[in-house]
């Protein structure tokens, strides 16, 4: 039974170096499968992996490697082609790549897909996909730029765990949950801007964003889990009315940044630990030094946070308005501007976007994504030149771009016959490309025969030989006779010239 158990991971060896050998040797191109109906192609020349077909990629793990999995140290970008619908749990994980194009074909994204991917920096996340994995970007340590679906419904554990470089994101108003650890440790980001879909943080999604600064929570936000937003630099948080739960240790910290709280009439629970700091004795206290309520003094009581009032030794603000000033953070210009609007109370504050004053001037060519053919139109992708905004265009059709194209009426040359070098047609537009030109015969006869004829055109190549037995003449019967005995004694079988003399 071992030998048998032996014989066939064998087999499974050989079958799996079979399958990633190279199609072509010069070229250095190898090939798989990744899908039922998905094939991968990998160039060493370009170190770009592509994935082609349609349907789901398969997932990948300890029992199933990735075939690519010899190359993950080289390959910098990857090209997931369009009819791809689900990119596979760690397809690229620890991967060198840079650069990452996922169509919008794609509707989901598995765990780990791109995790440990120290290199990439930006990605873009099209608007069809709908589910993300766990830890699908974690360690992701340079990856500063992200582009979330419009449609995503969870950002789910360990997303952007460690991502050092991330110092902002744009949560779209698809999201009704980020759960644990979502951004833990994302210690360059500064701000974040929670949107009314959002009804649940969980546990330390944001702990550790030890530049966290600024937190706009959405309107329609109900729980706040454990340790969620715990050590960051928030100075202060502003509760909608919404709230129903601020879980334990929630904006825990080591150190009493975060001083002011204003909540809306209406928040539920407030855990007796929810903002507490470490004390220099080893203990903890509250940490907030003025509480600001929209509402009465008998309906902040209502609220159930007994301990939390008990141990809250700081001012109390009751029926509080805001009194909003406006800090403008980005000018408008072609694009949007930013306003910080903060109470100059409680310190309350949140960004607002202003319009902008003028309008784009698209007129940096940034990018071809589609070169024009005979027979389709191209796209391009303009820059705006006073800001980042960007716009893809179509393009004209290009008559002289013909992208296949068939030869038709070649001839080799031979040593008798003048060749032809073919005509080139479009198979697209059907236009003749190139006109094929005569190539002359060589020339160079071929007498292997020795019978004094060419062996592929038959030309006389005697013609020109001054050899007796070949002149003719009054001699020619004499020599008809002479070579009739040298056959008959295989005597002076070839003449000078080449061609046999019988």
């Amino acid at each position: 039974m071992k030998k048998i158990t032996k014989l066939i991971s064998l087999l499974l060896v050989v079958l799996m170096v079979f399958s990633v050998m190279p199609i072509s040797a010069s070229a250095l191109v190898y090939s798989g499968e990744a899908g039922e109906n998905v094939t991968w192609t990998y160039d060493t020349k370009t170190d770009v992996i592509k994935f082609s077909g349609w349907g789901p990629m398969y997932d990948y793990g300890t029992i199933r490697p990735t075939q690519w999995n010899l190359y993950k140290a080289t390959i910098k970008e990857v090209v997931i082609g369009d009819g791809i619908t689900h990119i596979g749990s760690n397809s690229f994980e620890a991967c060198a790549i840079s650069k990452v194009t996922i169509p919008d074909s794609v509707v989901s994204i598995g765990n780990d897909a791109f995790r440990g991917c120290y290199n990439l920096v930006t990605i873009v996340i099209p608007d069809s996909v709908t589910t993300m994995g766990i830890s699908v970007f974690e360690t992701c340590s340079n990856l500063k730029n992200v582009k979330l679906s419009e449609n995503l419904e969870i950002i789910d554990n360990r997303t952007f765990h460690g991502c050092l470089a991330l110092d902002e994101i744009e949560i779209p108003d698809s999201v009704t949950a980020i759960h644990d650890r979502a951004f833990y440790h994302c210690q360059d980001l500064t701000r974040i801007e929670i949107p009314d879909s959002v009804e649940t943080i969980k546990i330390e999604a944001f702990a550790y964003c030890h530049n966290l600064s600024s937190l706009d929570l959405g309107k329609g936000i109900k729980n706040i889990g454990t340790s969620a937003f715990s050590f960051t630099a928030l100075e202060t948080v502003h509760f909608p009315a919404s709230i129903e739960s601020i879980g334990t240790t929630a904006f825990f910290s080591d150190t009493q940044t975060l001083k002011k709280a204003y909540f809306e009439k209406g928040v539920e629970k407030i855990d007796p630990t929810a903002f507490n700091v470490s004390n220099a004795d080893g203990g903890t206290s509250v940490g907030l030094t003025d509480i600001y309520f929209s509402g009465t003094e008998s309906e902040w009581l209502d609220i159930d946070a007994a301990l939390f009032r008990s141990y809250f030794t700081g001012t109390m603000h009751y029926t509080h308005s805001h009194e909003y000033k406006e800090e403008i953070i980005v000018k408008p210009t072609c694009a949007e501007g930013l306003s910080l609007m903060k109470c100059v109370d409680c310190g309350s504050s949140y960004y607002e976007k202003t319009a902008p004053v003028r309008s784009h001037n698209f007129s940096e060519r940034l990018s071809i994504d589609l070169y024009a053919t005979c027979v389709k139109s191209g796209l391009l992708t303009l820059g705006c030149t006073g800001c980042d905004a960007t716009k893809q265009v179509p393009t004209s059709k290009n008559p002289n771009n013909h992208a296949n194209t068939r030869e038709v009426g070649y001839a080799k040359e031979t040593c008798g016959k003048d060749g032809y070098s073919g005509d080139i047609f479009c198979d697209a537009c059907s236009k003749q490309v190139v006109y094929g030109k005569v190539i002359p015969a060589t020339g160079n006869h071929k007498d292997d025969n020795h019978d004094g004829l060419c062996d592929v055109c038959g030309t006389d190549t005697t013609v020109g030989c001054d050899c007796l037995c070949h002149k003719g003449g009054a001699l020619a019967p004499l020599w008809s006779f002479v070579r009739f005995f040298w056959k008959l004694f295989k005597m002076n079988t070839l003449c000078e010239c080449g061609k046999a003399h019988y």
